[in-house]
């Protein structure tokens, strides 16, 4: 079936949706499939001297060619469909009524009744037009309907001719059917096989973030809790009370770390968390991450730096809490991820449209580096580059998934450039509206550093 004829007889708004486009070609596929026979057996009714027959298939073929009409301008599902079924139950019926009632070979086909309805209409419609279909062979049977004449324009010559073709006909129709089915089958087997692997992928992430929470959560309390009961001893001295106050700060910030990620994922996740766009300097956000974090740098002797092009604007609109909490994720990740050498920060811009640029943040390191298949699981919720990672550098796997459902609620996307043992580059790409210094005002000054 061409595209064409979609194009045709189904309304564009029907189209923009699959679900309702995967409906509409249906009932199209069945209505030209019905339509097609028309002529055919127009020619052969009146080849047979059955007059009345052949007037009233192409009569049917009227009907059909009008419900596809009606349907492209009204786009009503469930009117295309019943019209439809409504068609066939009409030709079936009167082909019968003009073929002497019970010996007319078209009352089989009062059979493909329940298998046309029950695809295109559900269960409930099938049982419906089951029922009119059993009346119609109740009608046709007691000798038709009373004060109208019952027809028989069969010879024994159309009559064999029609009973075998009819036949014929029928078989190809239920093994349509049957192969129409057997399709779904196999869809509805796929889709639950698929859904099983995803199911028991899932059960496998949840075990490990569940073992990696437990350690990341365990590993602070128990650190916050030793150094508690240790400042409640009375032989204690001043250097080590204040080394424990820093202990359980450090590890309490890091446990409020965890329970904010978890939060802000269940957030993006339930669609949620929203971005609030005011001007902001491009240039002070990254400076703000940069001065954040080099202590943690020079804890691991790395070098941090940062630089920015010439070109930048002094303002953009954006929201600086969600690209400071970017930007703090994908630096932060590069320094735990490096060993020696260093990390750099770029800031530079792409011109987009007149009002528009694009705004690229890339952050390279001389780490460890990451293979194809490492990126691709990357940005997934509760997932490290592997489990490997996790017990050698800790962490909740939710970073990154963050930051990338940030960077697209602000317009972008972040993407990755790597190699094992040569290092990675994260670029955060968004599409910022460029603001005039008079539209900046005080907003693109200089804001506290906060929210990671």
């Amino acid at each position: 079936m061409s595209v064409d004829l979609w194009s045709l007889f189904v309304p564009p708004a029907l189209r923009e949706i699959p679900d309702r486009f995967r409906e509409a070609r249906r009932i199209i596929l069945f209505d030209v499939a019905l339509l097609f026979w028309v002529p055919i057996y127009a020619v052969i009714f009146w080849g047979f001297g059955a007059r009345y027959s052949a007037l009233n298939t192409l009569l049917t073929g009227l009907l059909l060619l009008s419900n596809l009409v009606v349907f492209r301008l009204i786009g009503n599902i469930s009117l295309g469909r019943h019209a439809f079924i409504g068609i066939a139950f009409y030709v079936y019926f009167t082909l019968s009524y003009l073929g002497g009632g019970t010996n007319s070979p078209a009352m089989s086909w009062f059979a493909t009744i329940p298998l046309i309805a029950i695809n295109l209409s559900g269960l409930r419609a099938s049982l419906c037009w089951s029922a009119a279909s059993i009346a119609a062979c109740a009608i046709l049977y007691l000798g038709g309907i009373p004060g109208v004449p019952l027809v028989d324009e069969t010879t024994p010559e159309s009559l064999k001719f029609l009973q075998a073709s009819g036949l014929a006909g029928l078989v190809l129709c239920v093994l349509s059917f049957s192969l129409l089915f057997h399709r779904f089958e196999q869809n509805a087997r796929k889709v639950l096989d698929e859904a099983l692997i995803q199911a028991r992928a899932a059960d496998v992430v949840k075990n490990q973030f569940l073992a990696n929470m437990s350690h990341e959560l365990r590993t602070p309390m128990t650190a916050i809790l030793g150094y508690a009961e240790m400042l409640q001893d009375e032989d204690r001295d001043d250097d080590l009370v204040e080394h424990a106050a820093g202990t359980i700060l450090r590890n309490g910030r890091h446990l409020l770390e965890i329970v904010n990620e978890i939060l802000d994922l269940s957030k993006i996740e339930a669609g949620k968390l929203s971005v609030e766009l005011i001007p902001v300097s491009p240039t002070l956000a990254a400076e703000e991450v940069v001065s954040l974090l080099r202590g943690r740098a020079c804890e691991r002797n790395l070098e941090l730096t940062l630089t920015t092009a010439d070109d930048l604007p002094d303002a953009i609109l954006s929201d600086p809490t969600r690209l400071r909490q970017i930007l703090i994720n994908l630096v932060g990740n590069a320094i735990k991820f490096t060993e020696s050498g260093g990390v750099r920060v770029t800031i530079r811009s792409e011109r987009a449209e007149p009002e528009r640029l694009r705004l690229i943040y890339e952050v390279d390191d001389s780490g460890i580096g990451l293979t194809s298949e490492q990126i691709a699981r990357l940005f997934e919720p509760f997932g490290q580059a592997d489990s490997s990672m996790t017990r050698r550098f800790g962490g909740t796997g939710l970073g990154l998934a963050i930051s990338q459902r940030l960077a697209e609620l602000l317009g972008g996307r972040i993407t990755v450039a790597s190699l094992p043992g040569k290092g990675s580059t994260f670029s955060l790409n968004i599409n910022v509206a460029r603001l005039r210094p008079a539209e900046a005002g005080p907003a693109s000054a200089r804001q506290p550093a906060s929210g990671a």
